[in-house]
């Protein structure tokens, strides 16, 4: 009896306050979600776009073992290569005004012959990952066979300093010549029967003397290249000169050797025609004309022609001091001694100007002290007394 009525009181009591409540959650639910689901939205960021390949073709074979894998992504990405499903290397896209950037990227390990995958991914700059690229399916040929070089060889046809660079490699190959790890030629063989090929190279200018390595890369016509072939190292001695070889003259000691011969030529012309009363005669007699408007005609014939002799090798010297000054090459230093020597002359002469011309004030003072009259030097004398 008390169950009963328990029960129905239960039901009279809470289960209209029940019904209220869930009909209540329901609504606000309801209210609610557009609010919720615009938050969430709001949240996100949009999906960044994945890379789209280009390079290798899907379905193809290459003939290189490294073959570059070219894309496009927006600018900024970071790409990320993956090559048989392993992480293989990353690298920025190259922007573009456009917005939309390329990348090229060469595996840093030869790949296997055989098929191969490739996909990349793109990182956006706050570090966020875009979805998969499409997935690249290629296959990589057999390699091509190496050359096989051997140590140089010397021969009557070469120098020490050019030496031959042989070996051999297949048919139809171009081969490649790297000395000291650069390249230095190429050329292609010529075919032989039995599917190999031997060859010879010298390079078109002479090695610089001391150790050196070559080695050699082969492409067949389809650009298929192969690694690079054994290093083979080398010396190149220095250049020794030829003792049956006469020894050409300097250009700089033969002339001057020929300006010596010319001025010692021009001097003994100038002394002949200066004793055969020449130009230079004539400039003497030129300075005796002057020497006697100054007060020397007594001068007789016999000291007119030595003063003339005096003269013509007193310019003689001058000459030839002067030529040995040009040889050396010291005039700069000439001039400048004349220069300093005439600056001290000058600043002398003001000295001894300046001091004379005080020596002849003190005179003057002293003149004039001296001519004071007696009266000036003592007392009057006393008067008379008367």
């Amino acid at each position: 009896m008390i169950r009963v009525n328990f029960l129905e009181a239960f039901r009279r009591d809470y289960r209209p306050s029940i019904a209220r409540a869930l009909v209540f959650f329901v609504a606000v639910s309801l209210a609610m979600t557009p609010v919720l689901t615009v938050a969430v939205e709001g949240d996100e960021e949009p999906v960044y776009p994945a890379p789209t390949m280009l390079a290798p073709a899907d379905g193809t074979s290459v003939a290189v073992s490294k073959p570059v894998i070219t894309g496009l992504a927006l600018n900024g990405s970071l790409v990320k290569v993956f090559i048989d499903g392993t992480f293989n290397g990353q690298l920025m896209v190259t922007n573009d005004e456009s917005g939309v950037g390329n990348f090229a990227y060469e595996p840093f390990l030869h790949l296997k012959p055989g098929s191969h995958t490739a996909y990349t991914i793109a990182e956006n700059p706050n570090g966020k990952d875009s979805s998969r690229s499409d997935v690249l399916r290629f296959s990589v040929e057999q390699p091509m066979p190496a050359p096989v070089v051997f140590d140089t060889v010397v021969n009557p046809t070469t120098t020490k300093q050019r030496p031959w660079l042989v070996g051999v490699a297949v048919n139809d190959s171009l081969v490649q010549i790297f000395i000291d790890s650069r390249f230095n030629g190429q050329f292609t063989v010529k075919n032989h029967e039995s599917g190999v090929a031997n060859f010879a190279y010298r390079t078109l200018y002479d090695l610089t003397p001391g150790r050196h390595t070559y080695g050699a890369v082969a492409i067949d016509p389809d650009g298929k290249q192969s690694v690079m072939s054994g290093i083979v190292e080398f010396a190149v001695p220095d250049v020794e000169p030829d003792p049956t070889e006469p020894v050409v003259k300097g250009e700089e000691t033969a002339t001057n050797d020929e300006t010596d011969d010319v001025t010692t030529e021009e001097l003994d012309e100038t002394v002949d025609d200066s004793n055969g009363q020449s130009i230079e005669g004539d400039t003497s007699d030129e300075s005796m004309n002057e020497n006697n408007d100054d007060g020397t005609e007594e001068n007789n014939e016999d000291g007119d022609s030595e003063s003339t002799d005096e003269n013509t090798n007193e310019g003689a010297d001058e000459a030839a001091a002067s030529t040995d000054d040009d040889e050396s090459g010291n005039w700069p230093l000439v001039v400048g001694l004349m220069v300093l020597a005439v600056v001290l002359i000058v600043i002398i002469d003001n000295l001894v100007r300046r001091s004379r011309g005080d020596k002849s004030e003190d005179n003057d003072k002293s003149g004039s002290s001296s001519t004071r009259q007696p009266d000036e030097l003592f007392p009057p004398p006393p008067p008379d007394l008367k």
